[in-house]
């Protein structure tokens, strides 16, 4: 099969060699013709423009059409025009001596060509696919060539900590395979993205785009390297995830909040519990399948809601353990008593415990009388379980905010905010 697509490669470009006749070019009527056998009969395909002293500059521009990222692999693939530019003094001609024939098109296959690799490409054995088509060859030996290219490359790794505020950076290097910069360099245009034919995507936004060019300077060695890099910036579409995220967040949030406002002896308590628990269990499982399994750092929502769920249990503990205490029939423990005795005397101390006419005694002998003649342990008991409970709302309104907001990047709040700002803070 492949020697069978060789032939047949071989019979099309001997064909095309066909339409190039090296001989008695004087008398071809056809000025276009006689122009091109001039310039093609004696040209060598193989060997680099200029001389050896001095690098063949290509001027190198990236026209990006469309673009698509996997989050699972890391990898971006852009569908674009690449427009390589250079000057090839073999290439020239007097139009007068052509009948004001400024400018011609070849096909790329009868030109030198720089050599052109995409250094982080996805498979290395294929490191993009560039069709042929026709250059425009100016009377002043300039080459252009406007490319449509396919390539996929690996991004940068900047993980998924932001899930789903994530913002990814990829960046496509290119550069000569064999031809260091003495013979081969580049100068890089810029980007170029067709922002009214760019097809839409449905899972990230490009919000930025860069170019840069590396000199390719290395220690081991005095020639260069030289490569051009063009950077995107992609943000995700985060509609559908931010409110799924944040109304769980908020109504999990609010259903734990909620438990304080039915009594702890109350079994709807306990059974309120468990369901905060089980529903915090069956948003994390779902958050399992959604976030991406790349990265070697956990999403802040994963840590938040595992955070919740740890709280969930936490809570239905506290209510199992304050629910037994309550219906506990043995004497109070001294310490117990003790500590509602201490906080009955703080400023304030209702908003914790029941007021009673429990007051604290002089002494130790005192206070055991005094508990057994004006203090039940039923409402030692009461107290107790309400001072811990009251001490559990404290807790939760100090930290629900903190964990909350810990969802978002910093600055994604305020004023301004920048999608690369998070690549700054990543890196």
């Amino acid at each position: 099969m492949k020697l069978l697509l060789i032939s047949l490669f071989v019979l099309c470009y001997l064909k095309g060699l066909e339409s190039l006749t090296c001989d008695n070019t004087d008398h071809e009527p056809n000025n276009e013709k006689r122009l091109k056998n001039d310039l093609f009969c004696k040209y060598d395909n193989f060997i680099r423009p200029g001389d050896i002293s001095n690098a063949t500059l290509i001027s190198l521009r990236l026209n990006v059409k469309n673009f698509d990222y996997d989050d699972e692999d890391n990898v971006m693939s852009i569908t674009s025009w690449m427009t390589l530019s250079w000057t090839d003094n073999r290439l020239n001609w007097n139009s007068v001596d052509y009948a004001g024939i400024g400018s011609i098109h070849m096909k790329s296959d009868y030109l030198w060509t720089p050599e052109l690799s995409l250094y982080n490409a996805h498979i290395p054995s294929s490191m993009g696919t560039c069709h042929v088509i026709d250059c425009i060859i100016s009377n002043s030996s300039k080459v252009s060539c406007v490319m449509p290219c396919e390539h996929k490359a690996h991004c940068k790794d900047v993980g998924i900590t932001n899930w789903p505020f994530d913002v990814q950076n990829c960046t496509f290097t290119f550069g000569s395979w064999m031809k260091v910069g003495e013979e081969l360099n580049y100068i890089p245009d810029k980007v170029v993205l067709f922002t009214k034919r760019l097809k839409d995507n449905n899972q990230w936004n490009l919000v930025d785009s860069s170019v840069r060019y590396n000199k390719g300077f290395y220690s081991f060695t005095d020639e260069t390297f030289p490569s051009v890099t063009f950077a995107f910036v992609l943000e995700r579409h985060n509609g559908f995830h931010r409110v799924s995220t944040i109304s769980s967040a908020i109504i999990i949030m609010v259903c734990n909040l909620l438990v304080f406002f039915i009594s702890p002896e109350s079994i709807l308590r306990l059974f309120f519990c468990g369901a905060n628990v089980f529903a915090n269990s069956l948003f994390l499982e779902f958050l399992f399948w959604m976030v991406p399994w790349c990265g070697d750092k956990t999403p802040k929502v994963l840590t938040f809601f595992d955070d919740l769920q740890i709280y969930g249990t936490l809570l239905l503990m506290q209510t199992i353990i304050l629910k037994t205490i309550l219906t506990c029939s043995e004497k109070c423990p001294i310490w117990m008593t003790n500590s509602v005795l201490k906080i009955n005397t703080f400023p304030l101390s209702q908003l914790l415990v029941k007021q009673s006419s429990l007051k604290l005694p002089e002494n130790a002998t005192e206070l055991v009388e005094h508990v057994k003649q004006q203090a039940s342990d039923k409402l030692v008991l009461q107290n107790f379980v309400r001072l811990v409970d009251r001490l559990f709302i404290l807790l939760t309104l100090i930290l629900f905010p903190f964990m909350f907001f810990s969802l978002f990047p910093k600055g994604y709040l305020s004023y301004g905010y920048n999608p690369t700002d998070i690549l700054t803070q990543a890196a």
